[in-house]
């Protein structure tokens, strides 16, 4: 069954008046019409079953019953990506979104091409877009996190991380220890973030100072990955060995 995001602000009652995004999807491409039934989520974990009651520049549908949804625990995993290009960040966003990511935090490192700050300027709206398909097409009812974009030093110092958290850096001049050395660790944790390089990976200082923040380096092998293959491949063994996969 197709399903449709809205707001609390969308909903009056049981009528609910979706967005002209979400009205658009369901009129010219899926071709929906009144009578059929469909299923709504608004990003608290909840599922309702409803029916298209009126379809014009807006759809309005009826809310019929509220279903049980995916109500389970968040993964405790977090992606820091470092700044890549638009359609690369756009990749990681939607894999990060399916593979169960509880939030991605972008930051602008020394290696970082270009002025990122500017040309992520206005991509918020497509950003969270993109997140809400990637819900709609795994399943995932509550929305993965996407915060603001910051600097290298401050996602290392990470004021507000948990003490126990296990912090795993991807460094490509990692030779000797991979995620399988801390394969316990990643079953055991409750929180684990892993920060990935931008194209040009990690600068030798910023590593330095992130090993004194309490960071882990973490290989990937002798393959050289780029960015997004990096993060979502680490994700996908991550959240294999937190039993989520």
């Amino acid at each position: 069954m197709k399903r449709f995001f809205f707001t609390h602000a969308q909903r009056s009652d049981n009528q609910v008046v979706l967005d002209r995004a979400e009205s658009h999807h369901l009129r010219r491409v899926l071709r929906l019409s009144t009578g059929n039934r469909v299923e709504l989520y608004d990003g608290t974990g909840a599922v309702f079953l409803a029916e298209i009651v009126e379809i014009g520049n807006t759809a309005t549908v009826h809310i019929l019953a509220q279903q049980e949804g995916n109500t389970a625990k968040k993964s405790g995993v977090v992606v820091g990506q470092g700044a890549v290009k638009n359609k690369n960040m756009e990749i990681v966003l939607q894999k990060c979104t399916e593979l169960g990511v509880d939030a991605v935090i972008p930051f602008v490192g020394k290696y970082s091409q270009g002025n990122r700050v500017r040309q992520y300027q206005g991509k918020g709206e497509r950003w969270r877009r993109i997140i809400d398909e990637a819900c709609k097409q795994s399943g995932r009812t509550i929305p993965m996190e996407l915060q603001p974009l910051c600097a290298f030093d401050e996602i290392i110092a990470g004021d507000g991380y948990d003490e126990e958290i296990l912090k795993l850096l991807f460094w490509e001049k990692e030779n000797n220890i991979g995620l399988q050395s801390y394969g316990r660790e990643l079953e055991q944790s409750d929180s684990v973030i892993l920060l990935f390089g931008p194209e040009g990976g990690f600068y030798d200082e910023e590593v330095d100072k992130a090993r004194w923040q309490g960071w882990q380096t973490v290989g990937l092998g002798e393959r050289v990955l780029r960015a997004e293959t990096a993060a979502i491949a680490s994700v996908a063994i991550v959240q294999h060995y937190r039993g989520n996969m």
